[in-house]
């Protein structure tokens, strides 16, 4: 039995709040872990310097994901499946 999903006819509230987070911390995390890796880790090898930016990518990956999560939380019940509907 296929599921059918009804769709949303307007922008939930609080979207464009979220979508702008989230290329502000996409923006701050690379942009922070870079500038980092380039003027203050003058003492850091390679593979350290490395590591910063994987560890910036990791932490705003997870933000990002906090912050998407609790949105869906609150709208959940803005998309559902009905499945009676074929």
């Amino acid at each position: 039995m296929e599921n059918k999903v009804e769709c949303m006819d307007y922008m939930p509230e609080g979207m464009v709040g979220r979508i702008i987070a989230t290329i502000l911390i996409i923006a701050l995390f690379v942009g922070g872990s870079l500038l980092y890796v380039a003027f203050y880790s003058s003492g850091f090898t390679l593979f350290q310097k490395i590591v910063v930016v994987i560890v910036a990518f990791i932490a705003g990956a997870a933000l990002i994901s906090i912050l998407w999560v609790l949105w869906s939380a609150k709208y959940k019940r803005a998309v559902r499946v009905n499945p009676r509907r074929r």
